[in-house]
């Protein structure tokens, strides 16, 4: 499993496909127990978190299909999920599911805690540069800014402490080209307390503010 596009309340899951003839994806609250499916249960599936089928309490079937990724609505900011594929062959009472565990699944992500509305508009003004996600938040060892670039610019970006001083410059006039790109910035080494910060990411005469949780 792989996450991509976490929101404050959605989340982009891509999986490699086993030889299974069909799969199911159940979350779940990182919190809460797992609860594997039943064979010869069919599970009906919503990709609004929480209104499909549980194989158990509080772990709801988001996927029932043959594909191979899935978008999750209705989370919950900054709270962190579970998810795990299972593929199952038969249908009705003839299903039969296979819950062995594999690399990667199952799987956690933490939403983070921004409005949606904040990466749908460009956060820059002028919409040369485009903040499209900053995740996961909160940050523990590193941290992913997603960018949309309109043309090429040297980007920096620094991360302030709330008294407003620089505790770290992990881009310096980077150049990046006209398209989308994902820079990732460490922190796990920098000796960080946990708290909040200011993320400045910074192209020429544009500029964007956003906080940050780092936990330790």
């Amino acid at each position: 499993i792989s996450f991509s596009n976490v929101k404050k309340d959605k989340v982009t899951m891509n999986w490699t496909t086993g030889n299974g003839s069909n799969r199911i994806v159940v979350g779940r609250l990182d919190a809460t127990s797992n609860v594997l499916p039943t064979d010869g249960t069919a599970y009906a599936s919503s990709t609004a978190f929480g209104s499909g089928n549980a194989t158990g309490s509080g772990n709801y079937v988001v996927y029932n299909g043959n594909g191979n990724n899935v978008t999750v609505t209705n989370l919950n900011q900054l709270t962190t999920y579970s998810f795990r594929v299972y593929e199952y062959n038969g249908s009705g009472g003839a299903i039969n599911y296979n819950t062995n565990t594999a690399t990667n699944n199952p799987k956690s992500v933490t939403t983070t805690l921004f409005k949606e509305s904040e990466f749908e508009n460009p956060i820059f003004a002028g919409a040369t540069v485009q903040v499209t996600s900053v995740y996961p938040i909160p940050a523990t060892t590193e941290f992913t800014v997603d960018l949309t670039i309109g043309d090429s610019r040297d980007i920096t970006i620094k991360l302030y402490d709330m008294k407003g001083s620089v505790v770290m410059i992990p881009y310096s006039n980077f150049n990046l080209s006209k398209g989308e790109h994902s820079l990732k910035v460490t922190v796990g080494n920098e000796g960080l307390p946990s708290g909040t910060y200011n993320l400045a990411i910074e192209a020429g005469d544009e500029a964007a503010l956003i906080p940050i949780t780092i936990v330790k």
